[in-house]
């Protein structure tokens, strides 16, 4: 009886317990901690260092591709350009593109039209001819898309794709003054056949004339391509280390810098884009920034047609302005531009009504 007792008041404990321990076992899985992901870094380039980042499909999946001044990544030759991705096991692996980059830097991929590009100051791609400073991988080989940038001088910086109204283009910085044959002052377009010049006035400012960054950024006015470097003007337009271009012309922007702009990010927020530089800039616009700084433009207002009090709905509030303007030729409420604000004016309200 006793044992009996007793197994009885230990069986809603160990119910209990259990339910604990399945509580605590879905708490432990929902818990989320934050930190660097634990393979990733320490078997890495063994020299030399990591630059140009890209996300790509070669045909295979998507996967991060790597370029830098490297020659060896975990312990495997792959100079200056490595895949990386995971394989069945989950263990990371380093797959070289090639025979990779001779010499020297890349300094930007970019995924584009199908293909990865690789840019920087390398001498040859896969030993490909044509493939200075600039080229295509197709998942297979290295291929020349006619760049022509042999001088020494040249080296590029920014690889960017961007869709002004054109369809994707490849946006290509750095410093040069010809590509492809093409007559275009450091920065340049390319649709996947051909070379274009953006503006037709060659950049000025402090030797070297670079243009080190591009990226694209909405700062309530629409999105447009940024850009910075060393320069003082571009296509004749005064703007001193940082401009955009619209997708037809350049514009001066923010006030400029006063010494190089060397990099920038956009970061998305809810309430708006921010577009963060780095340099060696001390000033931007007037205003005293130390080599950092960020700009918050202001969001696109977007109009309700017949919402008079601007609540974001057409409702009996805008009926009441309207009613009061009657007979006015008060522009906010004539709805129809007329120059009178009548019945005509309140049938388009209505078309309009929430």
């Amino acid at each position: 009886m006793m044992m009996k007792t007793r197994c009885a008041r230990l069986a809603p404990m160990a119910a209990v317990l259990g339910a604990m321990a399945v509580s605590l076992t879905a708490a432990a899985v929902d818990e989320c901690v934050p930190g660097w992901i634990p393979d990733v870094g320490p078997i890495g380039p063994d020299s030399g260092l990591a630059g140009g980042m890209a996300y790509h499909d070669d045909g295979n999946g998507s996967e991060v591709f790597i370029g830098g001044s490297f020659t060896t990544i975990g312990g495997a030759a792959a100079p200056r350009i490595v895949k990386v991705q995971r394989d069945k096991f989950d263990e990371l692996e380093f797959i070289p593109l090639g025979s990779g980059l001779s010499n020297a830097e890349c300094y930007a991929l970019a995924s584009f039209q199908g293909s990865l590009y690789a840019a920087g100051y390398f001498d040859l791609a896969g030993g490909v001819p044509g493939t200075a400073k600039l080229a295509r991988w197709d998942g297979q080989a290295w291929n020349s898309i006619g760049a022509q940038l042999e001088l020494f001088s040249n080296q590029l910086w920014g690889l960017t794709v961007w869709n002004s109204g054109q369809g994707d283009n490849l946006y290509i910085a750095g410093n040069f003054q010809n590509i492809g044959g093409t007559s275009a002052s450091y920065i340049a377009r390319y649709d996947g056949k051909s070379f274009h010049a953006l503006g037709s006035t060659p950049i000025a400012g402090n030797v070297p004339l670079i243009i080190f960054t591009s990226h694209v950024h909405d700062d309530g006015t629409g999105p447009a391509l940024y850009v910075g470097g060393r320069f003082t003007s571009i296509d004749g337009v005064a703007a001193s280390r940082i401009a955009r271009w619209n997708g037809t012309s350049w514009e001066q922007w923010g006030g400029g810098a006063n010494n190089t702009v060397f990099n920038a990010l956009r970061i998305a927020e809810p309430s708006g884009d921010i577009l963060a530089l780095a340099g060696q800039f001390t000033t931007i616009g007037t205003d005293t920034r130390n080599r950092i700084a960020a700009f918050e433009g202001c969001p696109e207002v977007v109009s309700t047609p017949g919402d008079l009090n601007g609540d974001g709905v057409v409702n009996g509030g805008d009926i009441t302005i309207l009613l009061a303007a009657w007979g006015t030729a008060d522009a906010a409420a004539d709805l129809n531009g007329d120059g009178i604000v009548n019945a005509s004016d309140l049938t388009a309200l209505l078309g309009f009504w929430g």
